[in-house]
């Protein structure tokens, strides 16, 4: 390897290469801070602004926003028990690409609610 080559990396949402800026290891360790219960499996390497847009749709970041807005858990429990009425629904009628997506909603809605209860 060539002592002054530049390393860079290609952003896998957007596709635009660029110079890195973080050593691989801070790039896990801020990974490990901010998805603890993720795989390194399911990890993958963005950019800056593609990172923000991941972040703003996070379930903490939407658990934050719920609770500045003083929006009550109670009414996200009900929203997660709709959530799994649809799945039923879906379920009974055999239709198994919204059976796909209402169990993706559900696992996210979980994942906001925990988040809220900490926050509380």
């Amino acid at each position: 390897m060539e002592k002054n080559k530049i390393e860079t990396y290609t952003c896998e949402c957007c596709g635009v290469t660029f110079e890195k800026g973080w050593s691989d290891e801070q790039m896990k360790i801020e990974f490990i801070e901010n998805f603890p219960n993720t795989s390194d499996d399911d990890a993958a390497v963005v950019c800056d602004t593609c990172y923000k847009k991941i972040m703003d749709k996070s379930p903490k970041q939407i658990a934050k926003s719920l609770v500045r807005d003083n929006f009550p858990i109670e009414n996200y429990e009900l929203l997660q028990e709709e959530r799994k009425k649809r799945l039923k629904f879906w379920e009974s009628r055999k239709i198994y690409t919204l059976v796909q997506n209402e169990k993706e909603l559900i696992k996210f809605g979980e994942e906001v609610l925990m988040e809220m209860k900490k926050l509380r």
